[in-house]
């Protein structure tokens, strides 16, 4: 049965390769996040100062987000607010129909997650009608920025948006290190996941081991997806990894105990998950 825990402490140590990794992708091209920087270089306090102020303003509400506003800014227009917005060139790229504008943003001085020595990619994509239909942020180390991300804290967005209409979660190969949650509000066209590393679990799983879940916010990437329409949404975020499955917890009581700074939720021990 799960428990609801407060005070549990996530350790973030190392990085799991290609076992975890290949769970950040939400089914499209990842933001190019430029080239490798000085290990020495600091953030732009204009873009910093830029980026606080977009993510406390709320008179900008979904399908606006950041300032851009899905159906309605076209290509140029989306492109012209990127670069003013982080201060650096932004690269375009078509694929079929669609085009995509990314940018990098360096929000730590030195940037935990990124080899590319930006912890912050954007990415934009228009479709042949040369409106805006996607924005994708992804987040390198939220609590080591310089950005005040607290806003987008798991207590925050259910604060904000309520129960989730669909929550998945899925762990590491091996389970132990690391697992990502993923948060579906199907009317706002909006996406957000959370993927957190865990220490080492310095031996097999065996079929009784349960492990903890908890919105400490020590995720080491957090990414969100603001999509235009909701048949686009369902088909972004996909899987049959429903929370309750590997936690016995549905969503209402999720949002529930996650509404609460340090809760955790205790998952069903391994043997009772689903076959993969």
């Amino acid at each position: 049965m799960a428990k609801h825990k407060t005070g549990y402490a996530i350790g973030v140590v190392f990085c799991l390769g290609l076992s975890l990794t290949t769970l950040l992708s939400l089914a499209a091209p990842a933001p190019n996040i430029g080239a490798a920087q000085s290990p020495t270089r600091t953030p732009d306090p204009d873009v910093i100062n830029a980026l606080n102020q977009l993510i406390r303003d709320e008179t900008c509400q979904l399908p606006c987000w950041w300032g851009w506003v899905l159906g309605e800014d076209n290509l140029e227009s989306a492109k012209q607010k990127l670069e003013t917005l982080t201060g650096t060139p932004v690269n375009m790229t078509s694929i079929g129909e669609d085009t995509y504008l990314t940018a990098g943003i360096l929000t730590s001085a030195s940037p935990a997650g990124s080899e590319d020595g930006q912890d912050v990619g954007l990415r934009l994509i228009a479709q042949e009608d040369n409106l805006l239909r996607e924005i994708y942020l992804l987040v390198h180390s939220p609590t080591e920025s310089s950005i005040n991300w607290s806003s987008y804290r798991l207590p925050k967005i259910l604060g904000r948006y309520g129960v989730p209409d669909a929550i998945n979660i899925d762990f590491a190969i091996d389970a132990g290190t690391g697992y990502n949650v993923k948060l579906k509000y199907s009317e706002l066209h909006f996406i957000i996941r959370y993927t957190v590393i865990l220490p080492d679990f310095k031996r097999a799983v065996t079929a009784d081991d349960t492990f903890f879940i908890c919105n400490t916010f020590a995720s080491n990437y957090m990414e969100i997806l603001v999509l235009s329409d909701e048949n686009a949404t369902d088909d972004y975020f996909g899987g049959n990894s429903n929370f309750v499955y590997f936690t016995g917890v549905d969503n209402a009581t999720f949002s529930e105990i996650f509404s609460e700074d340090n809760a955790c939720i205790e998952t069903l021990p391994r043997e009772q998950w689903p076959e993969d």
